[in-house]
């Protein structure tokens, strides 16, 4: 018999087994996102009035050259608590100068003097990333300065791009 033949052959077996393992597969998948209780409630009450200022999409328009961030995406909401929460997405550079990216997440927003939100900023599984300290523009933008853990603050501003998150 022929290679051409015998593989022809191993084809005509093969593919009807491949498609019956893909479409035995589970009928359907889906992802749930909303309301978690990860979050115990936040530690500082923002006032009511406050809270829609401050909701939404955000881009990183700016940041001082060694917070070593390049860019973010990010988003602050309300959650079950009734508390100002939200999350980014930063990418930059490592120490080493390698690209890196990370998630942080924004809580226990408060207010403090001059109209100066405080916004902790917490990494994975928790850990403390340092401090946002931010005013609200006429524009809804936020601008002000954040101070990672260690010390070190570095400007920086967020381009309000939507309202609500």
């Amino acid at each position: 018999m022929s290679a051409t033949r015998c593989v022809r052959r191993l084809l005509l077996v093969a593919a009807p087994l491949i498609g019956y393992l893909f479409m035995s597969g589970p009928p359907r998948v889906s992802a749930t996102t909303g309301g978690t209780s990860a979050l115990p409630p936040s530690r500082y009450k923002v006032p009511g009035a406050l809270m829609p200022l401050y909701r939404g999409r955000y881009s990183l328009k700016s940041v001082g050259k060694g917070a070593r961030i390049s860019e973010a995406q990010g988003f602050i909401t309300v959650n079950q608590y009734h508390d100002l929460y939200g999350a980014a997405v930063f990418y930059g550079y490592d120490t080493q100068g390698f690209k890196a990216s990370w998630i942080g997440t924004f809580y226990d927003f408060h207010l403090a003097a001059h109209g100066v939100m405080v916004i902790n900023v917490y990494g994975w599984g928790g850990a403390p990333l340092g401090m946002l300290f931010v005013t609200r523009t006429k524009r809804g933008d936020l601008v002000g300065h954040i101070q990672v853990v260690g010390g070190s603050t570095y400007p920086i501003a967020w381009r309000k791009d939507a309202p609500t998150a």
